[in-house]
């Protein structure tokens, strides 16, 4: 029986590890044969595998330079380098050097290179040398993806600026609005609803982990871009990868690989705007210019070498200011969206709460909402070595809305209903990638994320009220009621090793990627009570024909404001052979 088992629980736990794993790749690969001849001009000779050749690529942006020695059979792999451009170099003692430039590198894929050195002191004349891929079996791809590069993402035209505005480029994906988040928008992959997808800044987790969000993203409750347009150097769109690496996802991969700084200082700035001067007038029967509102986006990044081929640096801030008139006019028909109710009802209104329950409901003047992000994010690129190379980033993300303000013909809140959002959310990554001879690789990341969310009342402590007048119009006032005591903290600490193993045509990766997620959650509906009456008349009287009233049990929370707090574990293990 135990032989039967062990088996079966073997197998469970394997398929457990790979449904845990969340990572993706942010490096790519370069690998080949390298082989000798005596002489360029005898095509008909056999080319024989050189053991011990050195392979060197570099950058010529960065100054990173990356090396390896051709091992058996004349082959060679390089891992864990930085999206971009290179050259690679070879040389052997007794032959000619050989560089082949415009080397192209791409995240999660691997570049074959293959190179014939020939024997020094050999006749030269000029060789052509044609090559051309398969493009239907191409080694380098790596399953169903697409790479958006730097230039696609500056020409694209978008109005957010978001990652879910280029994902969309990729066939399989399609934005979906989300509702009440001013455009911020969600993106389905395969058809998948994007709380299924797995968003990540330079292969670092940056979902919203409480998948409170429509847009999956962190600091999306507060429609706010969890990173800068203009810090993306390239942007990957995974559906279907053969990588076991890239996973944790039932839609789609969208991973930003961040800009890194260069050799040379290269910097920008841009600004957007938008505000009523901009628009017509009004399309009802009074054409009257627009109330107030205005959308501005500004930023700019800056990067270069604090010492040169070594140690360089990125840096980008982006902030936006949105203010949006809620415009709903008060008993005019004649008006595009109108609430049917007499001013003088809701003056009433106003006045018993000031006297009779000493509360200020606020006004029913014009009201503007808000809504305000910043993002910063900051890079540290560390050439140690050509076997090691260190990565350092940290990302910063503010976001700020009013909410619950709710106008339209049926429904009138006072200004007491708004309250803020807030979302700060704060990521440091840690990546180590090195080359352990000419036999092995490792790649190491660490990530540490934290996200605060909280909605902030702008006036005193009161309960949600709602009055009926006219036929099934009601007016609201006081904060509402899923927002008088609401919070939510989320930790996330993330660790990834891949181990690569080079051994003849066999590419062994063994891996570990674990999480360890905690959150602090304080919700109570109806912490201060929410009333409803069928009148003004029945309000005066405080007569509610229906209330609500949540409190915590003291003797077992000993706080009146008691937080859920739990953590969660994921541990995985992966094996794959190339």
């Amino acid at each position: 029986m135990t032989r039967r088992v062990l088996p079966l629980v073997l197998l469970l736990l394997i398929v457990a590890s790979l449904q845990a794993i969340t990572q993706g790749v942010t490096t790519g690969s370069v690998s080949g044969k390298i082989t000798g001849t005596e002489s360029d001009l005898d095509a008909t000779r056999d080319a024989r595998p050189l053991k011990g050749a050195t392979v060197k690529i570099t950058s010529s942006a960065t100054g990173a330079v990356y090396g390896a020695v051709s091992r058996d059979g004349g082959r060679f792999t390089i891992r864990g380098i930085r999206p971009g451009t290179y050259v690679v170099s070879v040389s052997y003692v007794g032959y000619e050097t050989v560089k082949r430039p415009n080397v192209r590198v791409e995240a999660g894929e691997n570049a074959v290179v293959t190179i014939a050195l020939t024997q020094t002191g050999t006749k030269k004349e000029a060789v052509t040398v044609t090559a051309s891929a398969d493009k239907i079996f191409d080694p380098s791809k790596t399953g169903s993806s697409s790479v958006i590069s730097e230039q696609t993402i500056t020409a694209a035209p978008t109005i957010n600026r978001s990652i879910s505005d280029m994902a969309r480029m990729n066939p399989y994906t399609s934005q979906t609005e989300t509702s009440g988040s001013d455009g911020l928008q969600g993106l389905s992959i395969m058809g998948v609803n994007s709380r299924f997808n797995n968003f990540q800044i330079d292969g670092a987790v940056s979902n919203d982990l409480f998948a409170l969000g429509s847009a999956g993203t962190a600091g999306s409750q507060a429609n706010a871009n969890f990173v800068s347009l203009d810090a993306i150097e390239r942007l990957s769109v995974s559906v279907s990868p053969y990588d076991v690496r890239q996973s944790g996802f039932t839609g789609g991969l969208v991973n930003a690989i961040t800009r890194g700084g260069t050799n040379e200082y290269h910097g920008s700035v841009f600004f957007y705007g938008r505000n009523q001067e901009l628009v017509g007038n009004s399309p009802d029967v009074y054409h009257r210019p627009y109330e107030t509102f205005y959308d501005y986006q500004f930023g700019g990044r800056i990067g270069g070498p604090i010492v040169e081929n070594k140690l360089l640096f990125h840096f980008t801030a982006e902030g936006r200011l949105r203010s949006t008139p809620v415009e709903v006019a008060i008993n005019d028909p004649n008006a595009l969206n109108n609430f049917p109710v007499p001013t003088s009802v809701m003056d009433q209104i106003i006045e018993i709460t000031k006297t009779k329950f000493g509360y200020d409901p606020g006004t029913y003047d014009p009201f503007n909402e808000r809504n305000n992000s910043l993002n910063m994010i900051a890079r540290l690129d560390w050439n140690i070595d050509e076997q090691n190379k260190l990565q350092l980033r940290h990302n910063f993300t503010y976001g700020m809305q009013d909410r619950n303000l709710v106008r339209s013909a049926q429904q009138f809140g006072l200004s007491s209903r708004n309250n803020t959002f807030t979302s700060i959310n704060n990521q440091t990554v840690l990546q180590w990638n090195a080359i352990a001879g000419e036999h092995s690789a490792n790649e190491l990341r660490v990530s540490y994320t934290q996200t605060n969310d909280e909605r902030i009342l702008d006036t005193d402590d009161f309960p949600e009220v709602r009055i009926q007048v006219g036929s099934g119009q009601i007016v609201s006032l006081g904060p509402e009621r899923n927002s008088q005591a609401n919070a939510l903290d989320q930790t996330l600490l993330s660790l990834t090793d891949d181990f690569t193993i080079f051994a003849d045509d066999h590419t062994v990766t063994m891996g570990t990627h674990n999480e360890y997620s905690h959150f602090n959650n304080l919700f109570i509906a109806d912490y201060f009570g929410s009333y409803q009456f069928p009148s003004v008349e029945a309000y005066a009287d405080s007569t509610a024909n229906a209330y609500n009233v949540s409190y915590a049990n003291l003797e077992q929370t000993g706080t009146p404001m008691p937080r859920a707090a739990w953590s969660l574990l994921q541990v995985g293990f992966y094996a794959m052979d190339e």
